[in-house]
C-alpha cells in the first residue's frame, strides 16, 4: 500500500495539490472529485502528523492556493 502512495505523497508534500488529486483520481476506482478530495484531505492531515518537516508549503494553507 506505500509504494501506491509515494508519488501522492511527493505531491502533497510538495504544494502540488491539482497533480495529487489528479494522480489519485487516476489510481482509484472512478470516482468523482469530491470522493478524491476526500481522499486527498485524509492523506495530508496524515502526512502532517507523521511528516510535518517534509513538507515544502506553510501549515496554513495545506498545500492548496488559498487564493482560490
Amino acid at each position: 500500500m506505500a509504494q501506491r502512495w509515494e508519488s501522492i505523497d511527493r505531491l502533497i508534500l510538495a504544494g502540488e495539490a491539482g497533480e495529487a488529486l489528479a494522480l489519485i483520481r487516476q489510481r482509484g476506482a472512478p470516482m468523482d472529485i469530491g470522493a478524491a478530495i476526500a481522499l486527498f484531505d485524509e492523506r495530508y492531515e496524515y502526512l502532517r502528523g507523521t511528516r510535518p518537516d517534509d513538507f515544502v508549503t506553510g501549515a496554513d494553507d495545506g498545500g492548496r492556493d488559498a487564493s482560490g
